[in-house]
């Protein structure tokens, strides 16, 4: 299978606020192929953030190097932070919608955009959410605007952070076969938990490592 994602001997040091050196990440290389689920598994503080906002693009790395490539198109990758990434002053139609939005797409567009990505992320029936606001919105539910927000600008690729924390344990489950659908029928992912949240993932490949603190 094509490689999706790689990255060659990452490490990222930080610089405490009394001037000493934090080394988050060493020397860390793999990939992603297509239609693969990669988690990377480690406890707080190993850097497991780090690693993903450095593939994505958000942070760069103090050593290192990532590839994003596909042989027919541009990837795009979809970010889901541990906290629910949405604008809390737009409605689940506004925020699902905002990258047509920068496009000066018609509203009719919009609606069916947002009423397609409702049906995909498990906001059923879209009616029911499409005019709430975040603040009215369950935490699972506010986690699935946030990864249909991830998906509206034709994300091929989804990296997850923590994606199921903070919610409670029938909320985690459904999220969790949520995304095991957005799996099998969407995108490859990556995502990073903790040791004690892993065990409900696909068979795949998962990387582990220690804390370093």
């Amino acid at each position: 299978m094509a490689i999706k994602l790689a990255c060659t001997g990452i490490s990222k040091e930080y610089r405490t606020t009394s001037g000493q050196k934090s080394l988050a990440l060493d020397d860390i290389s793999l990939g992603i192929e297509e239609g693969e689920f990669l988690t990377v598994v480690g406890s707080s503080g190993s850097g497991k953030s780090t690693l993903l906002r450095i593939l994505a693009g958000i942070d760069q790395p103090s050593a290192g190097s990532t590839s994003v490539y596909d042989e027919k198109t541009d990837v795009k990758i979809g970010f889901v932070f541990q906290g629910n990434a949405v604008f809390p002053w737009r409605t689940v139609e506004g925020n699902l919608s905002y990258a047509l939005d920068m496009r000066h797409s018609s509203n009719e567009i919009k609606r069916g955009h947002a009423v397609e990505l409702c049906n995909l992320v498990g906001l059923v029936p879209p009616d029911t959410f499409l005019e709430k606001y975040p603040h009215e919105l369950s935490g699972g539910e506010s986690r699935r605007v946030a990864i249909g927000m991830a998906l509206s600008a034709g994300a091929s690729l989804l990296l997850f952070d923590e994606a199921t924390s903070q919610l409670d344990y029938v909320s985690r489950l459904r999220l969790q076969m949520t995304i095991q659908k957005l799996w099998l029928e969407k995108s490859p992912l990556l995502s990073g938990y903790k040791p004690n949240r892993f065990n409900w993932l696909p068979e795949s490949t998962k990387y582990s490592w220690e804390s370093k603190g």
